[in-house]
């Protein structure tokens, strides 16, 4: 009777270590996702924040008050458009 306990025993020893070490290797690579995903949720929240900012920047362009003239000043320096009649004069010294 005592070699069916040992053997009991051993079988039952054999399966708790079993169960530990799947339970170690679970935990243990459970905590390596959620260490990513955490450093995942903080890159994206950091996206947020700057898209959040780009678009306040242009929420406030867009309210921000454009009168015919902002616009024409815009396109005569920054896209080299004339008003029909204008005369270009060209500085080739430069």
């Amino acid at each position: 009777m005592t070699k069916k306990k040992n053997r009991i025993n051993f079988f039952a020893k054999v399966v708790l270590a079993a169960v530990t070490f799947y339970a170690l290797y679970t935990l243990i690579d459970l905590q390596d996702r959620i260490n990513t995903h955490r450093a995942d949720a903080a890159w994206l929240e950091n996206r947020l924040e700057e898209a959040n900012a780009r678009n306040n920047a242009l929420r406030a362009a867009i309210d921000s008050e454009l009168t015919d003239e902002v616009i024409a000043e815009h396109a005569r320096n920054k896209l080299d458009f004339v008003m029909p009649g204008e005369q270009v004069f060209i500085d080739v010294s430069k």
